[in-house]
């Protein structure tokens, strides 16, 4: 069982070294479960911390540095406390100073006999995930724009080979290759000559 209270050395925050590894025993005896709780805790770039036995510290990331501070930690002892008792991921959404809205996921690491002897934290910034939501709004916003402007010159363009089919007697591919061959010479967009066609019913050639 995991100590509760943000007072306990157990989560008192520590910056990233090799230090508080020392806690946790002589790495040669480290279980798998702690081995991989080290490493998610060394390699992932979002907030992660691993609590690990009763007396130990809790061993984090930098980024993970504002969730263990006091006031922010005891919105998270309800959870651990749902942690330190199953390895049901324990969900919420925690206040941050500063920093916003987080996303924070405890659960318990069991050993092979199937008892919880540590916690894993894992938690995301909802300010970031609200920009990449917004990014991808706006992105899409900007294709079905550019795809609704692509598809009237298409129709503007389609629009003035039917006149001048109609006008010179001249083939489908006559009257795109004329329309390509006059923008070119007057180094305008094909939308252009397109829109005069449309305007004076010819084109000029």
């Amino acid at each position: 069982m995991l100590p509760r209270r943000d007072t306990d050395p157990s989560v008192r925050s520590v910056p990233i070294s090799e230090a508080p590894l020392a806690a946790f025993g002589a790495p040669e005896t480290w279980p798998p479960e702690l081995v991989a709780g080290v490493q998610a805790v060394r390699v992932n770039p979002t907030p992660t911390a691993l609590w690990w036995g009763l007396d130990a510290p809790p061993f984090h990331n930098p980024a993970a540095a504002p969730l263990l501070s006091g006031a922010v930690l005891e919105q998270l002892v309800p959870m651990l406390d749902v942690a330190r008792a199953t390895t049901t991921p324990a969900s919420a959404t925690v206040v941050v100073p500063g920093t916003g809205q987080w996303a924070v996921q405890l659960r318990g690491v069991a050993d092979a006999e199937g008892v919880v002897q540590g916690v894993l934290l894992v938690a995301m910034d909802l300010g970031d995930v609200v920009a990449g939501y917004e990014m991808e709004r706006q992105r899409s916003e900007i294709h079905a724009a550019n795809l609704e402007a692509a598809l009237a010159s298409n129709r503007q363009i389609g629009t003035a080979i039917g006149i001048l089919m109609a006008h010179r007697r001249i083939t489908e591919d006559g009257a795109f290759e004329l329309l390509r061959e006059v923008s070119q010479r007057q180094h305008r967009k094909l939308r252009a000559v397109a829109d005069d066609v449309i305007l004076t019913g010819t084109i000029q050639d």
